[in-house]
């Protein structure tokens, strides 16, 4: 082979990897930019955000590519955004500067330390940041606090969370121009001293700086893990400069649900008509988390009340009994047909149909277990049965494991059980900032109580409502079947249609956009429950199914909406479930629950004995009960006994 072939050949091979390269980042839509082919904390960090908001990543390596291949990649029309190691500015410096001359997209500097060469981060930011320097460590506490960055911190605009202790951190030396495009920064308790951690800079070229965040402990109020807290300056980042191409929702939405109440006025602290007075002053929708049990003993001015006001009352299914025992040793037998959960939930079912005839109230097939969610197979049940979702203080099941993804607590919704939707609620004392950042990765926003939250008075729930409403002014407080409903997340394609990833069987399609659109949608189906048929506005339509997926496509109109359901086969007869009340056992345990609810309640001595059985249950208050008959009866026993002897010395 000559020469001039072979060089001909080392050409071609060379320019078909250059073009390869290229090609294959056409269809990415982040770039991530480091020095070395190294696996790097950061760069995990960064594939973690990208694929919580279903974006791809491309990594490129510095001293695998020359600089025409970078300046072919900076025209590459399809990236949304560029992620630069900022380990990458400090050993190929002058190849870094001249690509953030070169592209015109958001660029996100990150992990800056304080071995960042001064001239060269200086040049970088254009004299904003002349240096990164080293904080002290805190072990006072203090907080991290959010700005008010227009298009990048949203719902977090001026919010804190604080932390109780927090290591050595890097921070930003700034420039005193650059003051309003501070997004994080840290304050200590103890000193008026500052440290930026999250800046950006520029209006027509913009680029974030990022410091490798600093290690901190979480104040004990906050549920949010310091790791899912980490990743919040990414996941702005990225929803900022990819807009519509990350997982979303249209719609923001949320529901306040009280547990236990049957419809009685009052109903211990809970009084509707008070409660009527608030949602509608302040703005917000109560579910009643409803005992099927209770099905036929409504107040006829309570239900007149609902049927009044079916835009901010509704009902979903608290359990069935309501009892100690109910979903808490689902029985696994193949053997036994129907477990007794799986005849509770039918019964279930069949109350609640007969509250609905009785009462003229529609209900939403949407379980709250009692006390605690039931094991998987209750919601295998729940599924087969049609029902929505279940909602709970806790998403996983009580015979469950929590699933290692470090992306699982940043959603409330999962269908990683039974492939079902479960779905976290929260208590309304729930710190303000967790509710925000809920609101900022489009999740709903799901309080839950009972009645003696209203103990100081019924608008106790009024500052929580008010805060919602003040920072998401767009809001809809709905019930929780509207909720499920509008449980899905979507992103725009290439081709401008749209992809959906929907958690429930039954789901509203919104286009709020001005043309009309196909919805490609997936769903995350096990097919264990057998489909009976999917519907597209009550016509029924064809689908497509892989081993894990469910999908079909949905046109809708601009401006308009489709409701597509997915119907499971099961042999639920209602007309043939006995709802009667034929446990006396039951039936004392909610007779006592109403004792407990409005009566003792209302009393301190009451309330102290409820919260002392709370903590300590029936065993601790049998044995005080045990030891103070013993102190009684052994008291009693000398004391007849020295009556005795006086007796007896009195009659000698």
């Amino acid at each position: 082979m000559s020469p001039f072939t072979m060089k001909s050949k080392v050409i071609f091979i060379l320019f078909v990897k250059s073009l390869f390269l290229v090609v294959s980042c056409y269809a990415s839509e982040i770039v991530f930019l480091q020095s070395s082919d190294r696996h790097s904390d950061v760069r995990k960090q960064v594939q973690l955000a990208c694929q919580f908001y279903g974006l791809e990543m491309k990594t490129i390596v510095l001293n695998e590519i020359g600089h025409a291949q970078l300046s072919n990649l900076v025209r590459e029309r399809d990236v949304q955004a560029w992620v630069i190691d900022a380990t990458a500015l400090l050993k190929y410096g002058e190849q870094v500067l001249s690509l953030r001359r070169e592209v015109d997209k958001p660029i996100l500097l990150t992990n800056i330390r304080s071995e960042a060469k001064g001239s060269l981060l200086e040049e970088f930011s254009d004299g904003t940041i002349r240096a990164c320097q080293i904080s002290p460590k805190n072990d006072t506490g203090g907080h991290a606090g959010f700005g008010d960055v227009k298009g990048v911190t949203r719902q977090l605009s001026g919010l804190k969370i604080l932390f109780s202790r927090r290591k050595q951190a890097c921070y930003f030396d700034l420039d005193k121009s650059s003051k309003d495009d501070v997004i994080l920064q840290f304050w200590d308790q103890d000193s008026l001293q500052s440290y930026p951690i999250f800046v950006r800079t520029g209006r027509e070229q913009e680029v974030f700086y990022l410091t490798g965040l600093p290690e901190v402990e979480l104040a004990p109020e906050f549920i949010i893990e310091e790791s899912s807290f980490k990743l919040v300056p990414l996941l702005m980042f990225l929803k900022y400069a990819s807009v519509n191409y990350v997982w979303h929702n249209p719609k923001h939405i949320a529901n306040f649900t009280i547990d236990d109440p049957w419809l009685t006025e009052p109903y211990g602290f809970l009084s509707y008509a008070g409660l009527l007075q608030e949602m509608e002053k302040v703005g917000f929708h109560t579910t009643i988390s409803f005992i099927p049990w209770n099905f036929d003993r409504s107040q006829p001015e309570v239900v007149e009340l609902f049927k009044n006001h079916p835009d901010i009352f509704s009902i979903c299914i608290h359990g069935n009994n309501h009892d100690r025992g109910e979903f808490r040793d689902f029985d696994s037998e193949p053997s036994q047909s129907v477990s007794n959960e799986e005849a509770d939930i039918r019964q279930a079912l069949a109350r609640m149909e007969r509250f609905r005839d009785l009462t003229g109230i529609s209900y939403d097939r949407i379980m709250v277990f009692p006390r605690k969610i039931g094991p998987a197979k209750a919601l295998s049940v729940l599924k087969k049965y049609n029902f929505l979702a279940t909602v709970n203080g806790l998403n996983v099941p009580i015979d469950s494991r929590e699933p290692e993804n470090p992306l699982f607590r940043l959603r409330p919704a999962t269908l990683a059980f039974a492939n079902f939707p479960s779905v976290r609620r929260y208590h309304p004392d729930r710190p303000f900032f967790e509710v925000a950042l809920d609101l900022f990765l489009d999740n709903p926003v799901l309080f839950y109580t009972h009645h003696e939250f209203f103990e100081p008075g019924i608008d106790a729930f009024n500052d929580v409502a008010e805060f919602v409403n003040k920072i998401q002014p767009d809001i809809q407080w709905q019930n929780l079947k509207a909720v499920i409903q509008n449980l899905y997340l979507q992103k725009l394609r290439d081709d401008g249609n749209v992809d959906v990833l929907t958690f429930s069987n039954e789901v509203v399609i919104q286009n709020t956009h001005e043309t009309e659109r196909v919805y490609h949608i997936k769903k995350e189906e096990s097919f264990a429950s057998p489909i009976r048929s999917v519907t597209v506005a009550g016509r029924a339509v064809a689908f497509e199914k892989d081993r894990e997926h469910l999908r079909l496509q949905v046109t809708v109109p601009a401006k308009n909406s489709r409701h597509i359901v997915i119907e499971y086969e099961n042999d639920l007869d209602l007309t043939a479930v006995d709802v009667s009340k034929d446990s006396y056992c039951v039936a004392l345990i909610r007779q006592l629950s109403d004792f407990r609810d409005l009566t003792l309640s209302h009393n301190a001595m009451g309330r102290a004995f409820i919260q002392f059985y709370y903590e300590y249950g029936f065993l601790r208050i049998g044995l005080i009960f045990l030891t103070f008959m013993i102190i009684i009866l052994t008291v009693g026993f000398y004391y007849r006994k020295r009556t005795r002897r006086r007796r007896l010395a009195h009659s000698t």
